[in-house]
């Protein structure tokens, strides 16, 4: 009786301190690695235990948006937005029965590249070359 009591005692240390199929974020990250403003990216996350909902937002500045969320491989969740410049900070929000876990990540975001100097440089020399065209005439 005693090595039985003992067995249980054990048994429930065991299986209360150390959790099975644990609930956790191992990563999350996106595509394109490096988005430019006015792109979609399609965010990813990997979450590992038995996982009853998972809510992904994105937060620039004070202003916080939910992304549709879908699974698409048996640890892997996805949810897509577009991007603005500047600094987006990602969340991911798990749910098990319990404490819902949390995972933050800041997704920079750059300027789009714009016609610049080269641009006005390749005009003008069109607009050159057709006036020589003209005089020519």
């Amino acid at each position: 009786m005693k090595k039985f009591l003992s067995f249980l005692i054990i048994s429930f240390i065991f299986y209360s301190v150390i959790p099975v199929n644990a609930l956790n974020i191992k990563n999350i990250y996106w595509e394109p690695a490096e988005p430019v403003d006015g792109e979609k990216v399609t965010v990813y996350a990997e979450i590992e235990g038995n996982v009853t909902s998972v809510t992904m937002q994105y937060c620039i500045g004070d202003a916080c948006y939910l992304m549709d969320v879908q699974k698409v491989g048996e640890n892997l969740w996805k949810g897509n937005f577009t991007a603005k410049k500047g600094d987006i900070e990602i969340k991911v929000i798990v749910k098990e029965d319990d404490e819902p876990i949390t995972k933050k990540k800041i997704m920079h975001v750059k300027a789009k590249k714009t016609p610049g100097f080269e641009v006005i440089i390749l005009l003008l020399a069109i607009i050159y070359i057709l006036h020589k065209k003209q005089k020519a005439k």
